[in-house]
């Protein structure tokens, strides 16, 4: 329902891409927060993704998005790397992506180019 990306250009690069591949059409938030962003920052941004959008994309950059991932993986998984061009993929316990919260999230995919390629 909603791309959220870093405005940096090969971020912006890598959401058009990704959504054109799914298929979507819809708008890009671009957050300029996103760039080197602590967990902190990442959990401020989405928890003011507008409650209409059932699912969002976020796409971002390291070392922050491999910590975010890794502190709302909990003791889901064990994501201690999450690689250029990574996907993990959350369902949130809640309607509300201002109760964004590692206890309310669960990690239900994790995959890399590598386990894509290996897959295919």
């Amino acid at each position: 329902d909603l791309f959220v990306t870093s405005d940096a250009n090969r971020a912006r690069q890598t959401a058009e891409l990704a959504a054109e591949s799914c298929g979507y059409t819809g708008n890009f938030q671009f957050e300029p927060g996103i760039y080197l962003a602590e967990p902190s920052t990442m959990n401020a941004i989405i928890r003011n993704v507008p409650d209409s959008a059932g699912s969002v994309v976020i796409v971002g950059h390291n070392t922050g998005m491999e910590e975010w991932v890794g502190q709302l993986a909990g003791g889901d998984r064990d994501v201690e790397h999450l690689p250029t061009a990574g996907l993990a993929c959350f369902e949130l316990d809640s309607d509300s992506w201002r109760e964004l919260d590692a206890s309310r999230c669960r990690l239900t995919k994790f995959t890399s180019p590598r386990d894509i390629r290996e897959n295919t």
